[in-house]
């Protein structure tokens, strides 16, 4: 989908279901102008740390990160 979705644990483990948007242009609704990076730290033992940066899409379809903000797992910035 163009369109960030629910973030959730299962068993411990982050499932980022859709990340949105980061290289359509075109769109006026917020919703379709709006994406994430995800950011992941990952050892041997598997992912350690993750957050989600928001991104904006500018009228000439550049992404823009939001400043950025650490959320809680499970929460999307």
């Amino acid at each position: 989908p163009h369109v960030r979705q629910n973030v959730e644990l299962i068993d411990g483990k982050p499932v980022i279901y859709s990340l949105g948007n980061f290289v359509f242009d075109g769109f006026t609704d917020t919703d379709n102008n709006t994406g994430s990076i995800l950011w992941m730290t990952v050892t041997a033992s598997g992912v350690t740390d993750w957050h989600l940066q928001e991104v904006h899409i500018d009228a000439q379809g550049r992404p823009h990160a939001a400043p950025e903000q650490r959320p809680r797992p499970g929460q999307v910035a």
